[in-house]
């Protein structure tokens, strides 16, 4: 008889998305709302860091309102938006002293990126 030198079959290696959303879903209300601080003080740090290279952080903030809302609930995801559009307009306005011509609307698709 012929011997099986066929590599055993392993456990799938799971991705990192399946891997970052069991995390996130094993996290309590506390800690939801420490990463959702975080990651708009990250973002923020990091937009008022390129400012002045013109390159904008503003997507980004899509990424703490989505979690607001998928873990939370659609208040506290508008709450979150709301504080991104504050801290984009904010950053734009300690960086350079005044507001470009193209804030309102960002600040309005900030603001009402949920609706």
């Amino acid at each position: 008889m012929t011997e099986d030198r066929r590599r055993p079959r392993a456990v799938k290696p799971r991705s990192f998305l399946s891997w970052l959303d069991t995390q996130l879903d094993s996290l309590s209300l506390a800690g939801v709302w420490r990463v959702l601080i975080l990651s708009l003080l990250c973002i923020a740090a990091g937009d008022y860091l390129i400012h002045p290279t013109n390159i904008r952080l503003g997507p980004l903030y899509l990424l703490p309102i989505c979690l607001a809302c998928w873990r939370l609930n659609f208040r506290a995801g508008f709450a979150v938006a709301l504080i991104g559009a504050a801290l984009s307009v904010g950053i734009c306005i300690a960086v350079s002293g005044h507001l470009p011509k193209g804030a309102a609307g960002n600040l309005a698709l900030h603001a009402f990126s949920l609706t």
